[in-house]
């Protein structure tokens, strides 16, 4: 079939320039999900972005808005055949007038907030995911239609979201956090352009890393548990017939144990819980953290992460740097310049793991405000030591540090965390003004009023 035969036999044609579908993930979807037979894709490829248009058959006027043409892609010009399919459109063209009107205006309306998510008028993160909440808490996806799953609204706000600075990972801490109903849905949704993109190539944006998980448990509407990001995924293989049956028999023997009374334990166990202390993981103070002193010696970016920095950082150590990733690229966009050379305050008992790709062990710690807009290093003061051991006052300096494989099974980390943070004098402290931080150079300062992490 010719070039010429092949175009006229299309219902519309997508003209579009390769850059602008390496920043449109949306948009490179709806091209890859078309049937060749409906919509030819001409992509014009060069240095500068070329204009976005769509003909469609026996139309005059080109579309040439992105959001229109988005739609339309989803619509009648390709006969609904993305929404039948996939719910683009909240599965709505079979629906009665009144409400495919009312499941239009809602997804026309969440894609304008889509592509003015940047823009200068949006500049409280942390108001805009309230009022989303909010919307989300009786929906599972942002209109009412009757879709099992994103709708073409859903993704442009999810995508819009995750690549926008102002929702920026800061080290590991989830943006979303606190956020319960976003959290979900912005999973989902993950999950669902997983799904639809499986097998074309194309790129996408990343879930934020939370740190302690989810504080609820999560439900996922029509969920592809296939989708998920292997280092999100908590889900095991289950286990075979005969290997399970006599698991269950061990468990309960072991309950049957515990339920017997034994006269050599029992008041052990009383003394332990007495007092209502919770268990061991209460008696872990600050002390348990490893937080050094290092020196960024290289930086760059992330090859595949546009908001992680890589680093190497002298720590003092035998084996040389370490290698850590930062998610510091949305607040210093000179690391050379900002970054390197510079004294840093580093946790370094976390276990190794991969940041997309990424061997980091360790994290920088930093200090930033209530909505994470504003992320500063906490730089050590002058006359610090590469590899000193920052201290807290009225703790025991000489208790060790808990190891990384107990740091990462007991979750220490997110235990202390929310009580590290800098007073109105931008002290690094631990609870109170009394438990401030040192190094042999003096007390460690960053943003004041801020939370460090």
């Amino acid at each position: 079939m010719t070039g010429s035969t092949e175009s006229c036999s299309a219902l519309a044609t997508l003209t579009v320039s390769a850059l602008t579908l390496e920043k449109d993930p949306v948009l490179a979807l709806l091209g890859k999900l078309a049937s060749r037979h409906q919509l030819k894709v001409d992509v014009k490829k060069g240095k500068k972005a070329a204009p976005t248009e769509l003909k469609v058959l026996n139309h005059t006027v080109p579309l040439k808005q992105r959001a229109a043409i988005v739609r339309s892609l989803c619509g009648m010009s390709l006969c609904n055949a993305l929404d039948r399919s996939n719910g683009l459109l909240g599965a709505c063209s079979g629906a009665g007038s009144g409400e495919a009107a009312m499941v239009m205006a809602g997804i026309c309306s969440w894609m304008s907030v889509a592509s003015s998510l940047d823009h200068p008028s949006t500049n409280d993160a942390n108001v805009f995911l309230g009022h989303l909440d909010s919307h989300l808490e009786t929906r599972a996806f942002l209109t009412g239609s009757a879709a099992a799953t994103s709708t073409v609204a859903d993704l442009d706000l999810a995508v819009a979201m995750l690549r926008s600075n102002k929702f920026a990972v800061v080290e590991n801490r989830d943006p979303y956090d606190g956020h319960r109903n976003v959290q979900r849905w912005l999973r989902q949704c993950y999950a669902d352009f997983v799904r639809l993109t499986r097998g074309t190539g194309i790129a996408i944006p990343l879930l934020p890393v939370p740190v302690p998980g989810p504080k609820l448990p999560i439900f996922f509407y029509s969920f592809d548990e296939s989708a998920m990001p292997k280092e999100n995924s908590k889900t095991k293989p289950a286990a075979s017939e005969k290997q399970q049956q006599p698991q269950d028999a061990k468990n309960k023997k072991n309950e049957e144990k515990k339920k017997k009374p034994n006269s050599q334990t029992a008041p052990a166990a009383s003394n332990k819980n007495k007092g209502g202390s919770g268990g061991a993981a209460a008696s872990f103070d600050v002390t348990a953290l490893d937080i050094r002193v290092g020196k960024i010696t290289k930086i760059w970016p992330h090859p595949e992460a546009d908001k992680l920095y890589c680093e190497e950082i002298d720590l003092g150590e035998e084996g040389g740097p370490r290698q850590i990733a930062s998610g510091l690229r949305p607040f210093y966009d000179k690391p050379e310049e900002q970054l390197l050379g510079k004294m840093v305050i580093v946790l370094a008992n976390l276990k190794k793991r991969n940041l997309v790709g990424f061997p980091s062990h360790g994290m920088v710690m930093c200090s930033s405000n209530s909505d994470h807009t504003k992320v500063e290093i906490v730089v050590p003061p002058e006359g610090s030591k590469i590899g000193e051991r920052v201290v807290f006052d009225n703790t025991d300096e000489k208790k060790e540090p808990e190891p990384e494989n107990k740091m990462a099974k007991k979750k220490i980390f997110d235990k202390i965390s929310p009580d590290l943070k800098t007073n109105a004098d931008g002290v690094v402290i631990w609870k109170d003004d009394a438990t401030a931080a040192k190094t042999s150079g003096g007390i460690l300062k960053g943003m004041p009023n801020g939370q460090v992490a």
